[in-house]
């Protein structure tokens, strides 16, 4: 399947349309990679700017690698909200654990 949030999305052609395309490889393994650091740090949650500093990135691709993993249910919000570097309060995200994933987390 070719469309959000397996790929990167765009509203409109053109600008918008020529960047999804230009990221999508390297989305799509950002956005494999933030799900397994995640994965890693549960059931602690991670705002987007720390998900940035842990791997050396700005804000810019992280947030729609986010959005996508939220919108294919592979992270979810915490509830918790705390400050980000500009001073806001915003969401903390965690990984969505299958079945098998959590019970070996007990094991």
């Amino acid at each position: 399947m070719s469309s959000y949030p397996n790929m990167p999305g765009y509203k409109t052609p053109g600008a918008s349309q020529e960047a999804a395309i230009a990221v999508r490889g390297r989305a799509r393994v950002l956005r494999k990679q933030i799900v397994a650091y995640l994965k890693s740090q549960y059931p602690k949650g991670r705002t987007a700017d720390e998900i940035a500093e842990h791997f050396g990135l700005s804000l810019l691709p992280v947030r729609p690698r986010l959005a996508e993993a939220h919108y294919a249910r592979e992270v979810e919000q915490t509830g918790e909200r705390r400050l980000s570097r500009a001073g806001r309060r915003v969401n903390c995200w965690r990984a969505v654990l299958t079945e098998d994933e959590k019970g070996s987390r007990h094991g």
